[in-house]
């Protein structure tokens, strides 16, 4: 027969993340649970969210994960996978700040390695952002100096060929809706604020 930890670590083995959920949060009920228990309630937790795509379970996997770093402050594992979860939360600034905080009031270098993690997750979002930047300016420089003119050639000739005429008007429409999609709405960069 397996302790209830190891019956845990089992069922997140086999794939098996609600019965992991209840194994570890029954634990974690008690009144000595350890560090280590919320640390696999928060595994438990991340597992079933992503496999459910619950983001409410991923704030439940990262209260976990907080619970278990306020019982070992310093323990490199359970940051990590606060991090891990403040990332796929959005909140990685937010964290950074946190640590940010706690750097400055313990001058310890824990947290500032901390820090440096967040610093590569965050440089590793730039290129994503780059990508995306760049597929949209093609397409935007498709859009101006190919598609325009030709609508804008052919709109001119229709005033001056009588049998292109009826495309005058949808044509000019075309190009000031354009025009006017292209003043209200400009390109907004990816990269999240405080990356650069």
């Amino acid at each position: 027969m397996l302790d209830p930890l190891s019956e845990g670590k089992l069922f997140l083995q086999t794939k098996d993340y609600r019965s992991a959920v209840q194994t570890f949060k029954r634990l974690s009920l008690s009144d000595n649970a350890s560090s280590e228990v919320y640390y696999y309630l928060s595994l438990a937790y991340m597992k079933l969210a992503q496999a459910e795509s619950s983001p409410e379970v991923f704030k439940l996997s990262e209260y976990a994960a907080r619970k278990s770093i306020s019982q070992s402050p310093l323990n490199d594992k359970y940051h990590d996978q606060l991090i891990a979860l403040s990332h796929r939360l959005g909140r990685l600034d937010s964290l950074s700040r946190e640590y940010s905080l706690k750097n400055a009031e313990t001058k310890n270098k824990f947290y500032r390695n901390q820090l440096k993690k967040i610093a590569a997750i965050g440089y590793s979002i730039i290129p994503e952002a780059a990508d995306r930047k760049k597929r949209s300016n093609f397409l935007i420089k498709f859009l101006n100096y190919i598609i325009m003119p030709v609508f804008i050639v052919t709109g001119f000739l229709g005033l001056i060929n009588d049998s292109l005429k009826p495309a005058v008007i949808p044509l000019f429409t075309i190009v000031v809706v354009y025009i006017l999609i292209r003043i209200i709405r400009r390109p907004k960069s990816k990269i999240p604020k405080g990356w650069l």
